[in-house]
Order: C-alpha cells, then sequence, then structure tokens
C-alpha cells in the first residue's frame, strides 16, 4: 500500500447486517478512500485492522475547474439512511455507496473473502450484494466475518 497524507476520516461504528462491526474510512490529499475493519477488543479499544479497499473517489470530469485538479478530501460524510459516503472536493462532491459489492460480480470466493460487511454473497441472486440492517435477508447470505455471520468454505 502506497503512503498517504490522511486529510478526513468518517467511522461507522455500526457497519453490517447486524450493526456489528467498526468501518474506519480515511481520507487523503490525492483523493483516494482507504477503507478498514476496525477490530475492536472486549476492552473497547481497536485491537486490530484489516484493510478493505483503497478507491481513487477523484474524478476530473466532475471536479476539474478550469483545468485545475484539486483532489485534496476536505469533507467526509457517511449517509446510513441511503448507505452512502460523500466526498466532498473544493469544487465538487462526489457519492459513493458503503459497500462496493458489485464489483465481486458473481464470483462467490471473491465476495466472501473481501470480508465487507456490507457485503455477502446471495444465494438466491447468485451474487455478491450489499446487505443492509432490516432487511429481513440476514439468513440468506454467505459472509467472510468471524462472528455473528454464516461462515462458509471458499471450497464450496
Amino acid at each position: 500500500m502506497v503512503r498517504y497524507r490522511l486529510t478526513k476520516i468518517a467511522i461507522d461504528a455500526a457497519a453490517g447486517p447486524h450493526q456489528d462491526y467498526t468501518v474506519v474510512f480515511l481520507g487523503s490529499e490525492k483523493g483516494i478512500v482507504l477503507k478498514f475493519l476496525a477490530r475492536i477488543g472486549k476492552s473497547g479499544f481497536l485491537s486490530d485492522s484489516l484493510f478493505l479497499e483503497e478507491m481513487n473517489i477523484y474524478n476530473p470530469e466532475k471536479c476539474s475547474y478550469d483545468g485545475i485538479e484539486d483532489k485534496r478530501i476536505i469533507g467526509m460524510q457517511l449517509d446510513k439512511k441511503n448507505s452512502a459516503l460523500y466526498v466532498a472536493f473544493s469544487t465538487c462532491i462526489i457519492r459513493i455507496p458503503l459497500g462496493r459489492c458489485e464489483r465481486h460480480g458473481k464470483c462467490k470466493k471473491a465476495c466472501i473473502a473481501s470480508r465487507d460487511p456490507y457485503c455477502g454473497w446471495m444465494k438466491e441472486n447468485e451474487a455478491c450484494m450489499q446487505l443492509l440492517p432490516g432487511d429481513g435477508i440476514i439468513n440468506c447470505f454467505f459472509q467472510g466475518m468471524e462472528t455473528h455471520a454464516i461462515m462458509m468454505s471458499l471450497t464450496d
């Protein structure tokens, strides 16, 4: 992973379908958002973290102003109701979904191995899909998390 000078942070302390995971989003001067799963120990303090994804959010078509590109992230806001993260630059705001599960498509192994608490393998659709709290589909998915989820071998 490349080193970035970080500018903003957003934390979802109730991530996943059971709302029992903490996800940290870190914004950088280069328009990159880093996504981590923070593992909180029994003491209530951070015990470990797992890198989930690096996202190049800056879009020159939407954000460039008179040919000037200011990629520095100046703000990030979670919108749990719409399952989105809003990323602010000096000239635009970009909306990204909290879980970009479609990048795993119909690859079950990649979906489960991603360990993203916003994503799960849906048996009915045979696709990696975003999991939302209260969807009523909690027992119909497989997720590569260590607790409170249905586990499945990657060889299935």
